[in-house]
């Protein structure tokens, strides 16, 4: 069975009301997204699975997102991946895009039919090079190395875009902390991926550079990697300092989506 662990817990402001899929969506109006993700509380957990995602097609996968429904749970995501190579290439799947799609399209049918909603967030395999530590780490010393990143990222970002058109939530990048200066290169990867999903775009930032992100009003949501740390002691920490953290937390984030006229999501959440 598929390994369900917790994410997006979109606390600061919800996701409600149908999503319209189209073939080109023009620039986001704040005031009707802002509306879409305000009315109910999201309920999130990533269904994951080793390797490449195949088990996303299997009956295992819906008995999961049952269970998950049953628990009260309102959304679910998945997580392709892409590899990474220390040139800067992304490679994507080799069936990706062939029409055998069933381990991306499956998860999103069934996942509708359960009566859930779903995110579809890419992720970048920076394992598959030895020179990144995470995907934090990823970047480049010359232009040549830029180009051919952006490039094949591209390709692989909008290739998914387009197979995984019916998701209810797309990812165009998570946690490329070290790309966003590339703002133009950024900029036209959102457009392309907005003209083969009709889903709301997000970024999926880590927690201490959400700020640095320069394009969020290309996209319908600030997205943040919750990974907040909370207490400066190495004690167990007490939950009246936990929660007062997390007020802290909260309101920083609020006054920031309020200053990008964006609603601000948890895309994962954990310790």
């Amino acid at each position: 069975m598929p390994l369900v662990r917790a994410i997006f817990v979109f606390g600061l402001l919800a996701l409600a009301g149908a999503i319209a899929v189209g073939t080109v969506r023009p620039t986001p109006d704040a005031a009707a997204t802002s509306a879409r993700f305000r009315d109910d509380p999201v309920r999130g957990m990533t269904v994951s699975c080793p390797r490449s995602g195949r088990i996303w097609a299997t009956d295992a996968t819906v008995e999961s997102m049952r269970t998950l429904r049953d628990l009260g749970v309102t959304w679910v995501a998945i997580h392709p991946y892409g590899s990474i190579s220390t040139d800067g290439t992304v490679g994507l799947p080799r069936d990706l895009g062939s029409g055998d799609d069933a381990w991306l399209t499956r998860p999103i049918a069934e996942a509708h039919a359960l009566g859930l909603r779903i995110m579809v967030k890419p992720h970048l395999a920076y394992w598959h090079s030895r020179r990144f530590g995470w995907r934090g780490d990823i970047e480049f010393a010359n232009d040549e190395a830029w180009d051919r990143f952006f490039t094949t990222y591209e390709t692989w970002i909008t290739t998914l875009a387009t197979v995984c058109r019916d998701a209810d939530l797309f990812v165009v990048g998570t946690e490329l902390e070290r790309t966003v200066q590339h703002e133009s290169a950024w900029r036209t990867i959102i457009a392309s991926v907005r003209a083969r999903t009709g889903a709301p775009l997000t970024w999926a930032a880590n927690w201490d550079g959400y700020t640095r992100v320069p394009f969020w009003d290309a996209l319908d949501a600030v997205g943040v990697q919750a990974y907040f740390p909370l207490v400066t002691h190495e004690d167990v920490p007490r939950a009246d300092e936990l929660a007062a953290s997390w007020a802290r937390i909260i309101a920083t984030l609020d006054a920031f989506g309020a200053a990008a006229d964006r609603p601000v999501l948890l895309t994962e959440f954990g310790y």
